[in-house]
């Protein structure tokens, strides 16, 4: 048997020997292995070894240790080494490990550990740990090895095994092999070989990419508190009746919520009063409490204490609907995916938890953990997502609408009053819509640096300073059938808007970020554009006293199946006037296609580089 794993070593080491003769790639996972042995419903052990080799500094990340848990599990034992030229130069154990509670401080059960290495490159390190479940098993680890790109995986797999009848479900890119073997059924999963994948703009959803394995027991109990996930339907059931007497709030507080409302002329002008006051009394705060977290806090403790997370919020601004004679629903949606895994119904695939009221035309979305969003607004960890609704007949299955392809659009002018030595005053106004508006909606509370930078982020130019002179919004008008939409408008002083050279002033054609990448010379992944795109700018520069244009760009139009860019030019009456837009066209393109899109790209980047002279005039002339 020695021999036998000496001979696996050496072929490993053969592989990554040859793959770093190569220049490829950052990190080489040699084995990441998961045993979950499942004694009872309530109850498991887990054990879990990774040995990784780090190539390349920009690989670290590679071999970090991360782990979370909570009232179900617990890490109970943690080793490991790491090593260089074949040699051993640290031993690892529990004591190595940060630990750090996960939720704001206020349960003492959900941890985050962590050991992140700070060895130079190329080293390997391995880490041995086990966890143990208790009181209730929902979902099995997430078997997904490969998390950073440019990252190889040699030897990968994943064990289940579970009392003889259990029922598990999976979704998974990797087909399992199941036997029983006495009081067992075992599901494995393995993979060999996999070389990775390349972070590039413009990707596929990362499922499509790396190998992957989701699984659970379709019926599960968890606290003593049974239930089933063999559909969302079941699912959505077992969350409603966890939510059972947590909606209660004191007589008078709901009096006093009837009294608030009692001059509102529609169900639409309750909410946003109610909305308000949930902005006026109450925080987000992370926390893990009550059956994993997955059963909200009581409204009145809410009520009490002013804060609450995602799932304790939604809770309470359903309660106090309620209070005024408006029903909502309660969803649980995953923010970071619009599509959920198809046919696999879990708990594990969702992280947030929001209300929705249904209205005559459409529903309204409301955000309670930042009450400071427009009050239906869809924002983009919900905007075009597949969410469960939370109803007494169970899980319902539907999509929140996105916003159409015109929303996703903003606009910019810029006035530039431009001096004879190159600096400039700007003035500035934005046209900001749906998901365009989120980094200016709570703009006021940031410190002076964080507000300049986020004004500013998008030019080339240095700006000595940058002014909020004003800023508004349709908020208060917003239903569920309108689009968000923010005006935002500032000075700014540029010290060198234009070099100056001799007699003659060179103007960037554009000083905003309006590009399009194409530093790479190939391909690997498709080119996904989710959304289509559409940016305006606007730019009218005073030309100076005593200068006069030399040399002005000629219009562009450039067409390609991925979008267009036009750019025009003219002077008049002593302005100059730069208009340009790019469009994206929504859609998948294969590899293949990179080439074409790569020349639009050039195209763009080729064009906005030019330049603008201006030439100071012959003296006498006018």
């Amino acid at each position: 048997m020695r021999r036998f794993l000496a001979i696996l070593s050496a072929l490993a080491a053969s592989i990554i020997q040859a793959l770093a003769q190569t220049g490829m790639p950052d990190a080489i996972i040699e084995n990441y292995d998961i045993i979950f042995d499942m004694n009872s419903p309530e109850s498991g052990t887990c054990s879990i070894t990774v040995r990784t080799h780090i190539m390349k500094s920009d690989g670290a990340r590679a071999g970090d240790f991360i782990l979370y848990t909570d009232t179900f599990n617990e890490l109970t034992s943690f080793s490991g080494e790491i090593s260089s030229a074949g040699k051993t130069i640290r031993k690892l154990n529990m004591q190595d490990l940060t630990k750090v509670s996960a939720s704001s401080g206020l349960a003492d059960d959900t941890f985050r550990y962590a050991y992140i290495p700070t060895t130079p490159t190329p080293y390997t390190i391995e880490y041995r740990y086990k966890i143990a479940y208790r009181r209730g098993i929902a979902s099995f680890p997430t078997f997904i090895p490969v998390r950073r790109p440019e990252t190889m995986l040699l030897s990968g797999s994943y064990r289940i095994s579970a009392p003889a009848g259990t029922e598990i479900r999976y979704s998974s890119s990797i087909v399992p092999q199941t036997e029983t073997s006495g009081k067992k059924t075992v599901w494995s999963w393995a993979i060999k070989d996999y070389k990775g994948f390349s972070d590039e703009p413009l990707m596929p959803d990362i499922r499509e990419l790396v190998p992957y394995v989701y699984a659970c027991p379709a019926k599960f109990s968890l606290g003593g508190v049974k239930g089933s996930q063999s559909s969302w339907k079941e699912l959505g059931a077992w969350l409603y009746g966890l939510q059972k007497d947590t909606k209660t709030l004191p007589e008078p507080f709901r009096a006093s919520l009837q009294e608030m409302t009692a001059g509102a002329q529609s169900d639409l002008e309750k909410i946003r009063i109610i909305y308000g006051h949930l902005r006026k009394t109450t925080r987000y705060v992370s926390i893990q409490l009550g059956l994993g977290g997955l059963r909200p806090s009581p409204a009145e403790d809410v009520l009490k204490t002013g804060f609450g997370d995602c799932k304790a919020l939604s809770n309470y601004m359903q309660a106090m609907l309620d209070a005024v004679g408006i029903k909502s629903e309660y969803l649980i949606v995953q923010t970071d995916e619009k599509d959920l895994l198809p046919d696999y119904a879990s708990l594990g695939q969702m992280n947030h938890a929001m209300l929705c009221v249904p209205m005559a035309s459409d529903s309204l979305w409301i955000e309670c953990t930042n009450p400071s969003y427009p009050l239906g607004y869809r924002h983009d960890g919900i905007a075009g997502h597949e969410i469960v609704l939370v109803t007494p007949e169970g899980g319902k299955k539907v999509r929140a609408k996105g916003y159409t392809d015109c929303h996703g659009a903003s606009s910019e002018s810029m006035t530039v009053r431009l001096e004879g030595n190159g600096s400039a005053k700007c003035e500035v106004r934005r046209k900001l819509l749906a998901e365009d508006i989120e980094p200016y909606i709570e703009f006021e509370s940031l410190k002076p640096d964080l507000k300049r930078e986020r004004l500013i982020s998008r030019y080339k130019c240095l700006c000595d300073n940058a002014v909020l002179t004003g800023t508004a919004d349709n908020f208060s008008e917003l239903t569920s059938g309108k689009t968000p939409q923010m005006d935002v408008s500032f000075q700014m002083d540029v010290p060198a808007y234009a070099k100056v050279s001799g007699d003659r002033m060179f103007i960037p054609l554009s000083h905003s970020s309006l590009k399009v990448f194409h530093d790479k010379a190939e391909r690997v992944n498709p080119i996904c554009i989710d959304e289509s795109l559409s940016i305006t700018d606007t730019v009218r520069i005073m030309i100076p006293d005593g200068f006069e244009a030399e040399h002005i760009p000629e219009n562009v139009s450039i067409g390609s199946e991925f979008g267009v860019f036009v750019s025009n030019v003219s002077v008049a009456d002593g302005m100059i006037t730069i208009g340009q837009s790019l469009v994206f066209n929504k859609g998948r393109y294969p590899k293949e296609a990179y080439q074409e899109y790569r020349s639009f790209a050039k195209s763009v980047s080729k064009t906005n580089d030019k330049k603008i002279v201006l030439v100071r005039k012959a003296p006498g002339t006018h």
